[in-house]
């Protein structure tokens, strides 16, 4: 894995999020909160309609973090200070955008922070923003 400098950024990943996707992971995790999973319930909400459940976005952000850094993302990698800052709604196309932001060495590893988004890709607002965290080794 090559070392990172400051300001280089992270892989995007783009993902279009889709009702039968919103309804996998209610299957998947036992959410089956209306909000989530019933388009006639969810449209009497302020949302106007369904929304994709935070866990979704969440995994785009470690499909992004595991790209940039393979394997030490599973040995340590952390997500911090992740606030959910809009919702994503069925036939929405997302982005995860990423950015280090600062790096410490020691005589071991190099740990490096970074601010990670994800962003409605066509108002550009973002949905999802937060901090990562992960460690490489020196000897890379």
């Amino acid at each position: 894995m090559r070392p990172f400098k400051v300001d280089d950024s992270l892989p995007v990943i783009q993902k279009r999020i889709t009702q039968d996707m919103i309804d996998a992971w209610a299957d998947v995790s036992g959410d089956h909160n209306p909000l989530h999973t019933d388009p006639e319930y969810a449209k009497t909400t302020k949302f106007g309609g369904t929304i994709a459940h935070g866990h979704i976005a969440l995994g785009f952000l470690c499909e992004m973090m595991i790209k940039a850094c393979g394997e030490s993302w599973w040995h340590g990698g952390m997500l911090q200070d992740v606030h959910f800052t809009a919702p994503v709604k069925p036939e929405t196309t997302i982005e995860t955008r990423g950015k280090v932001t600062s790096s410490e060495t020691s005589d071991e590893s190099v740990t490096y922070q970074c601010d990670i988004s994800i962003n409605e890709t066509t108002s550009g607002t973002p949905c999802v923003l937060g901090q990562a965290t992960f460690c490489l080794s020196s000897s890379n």
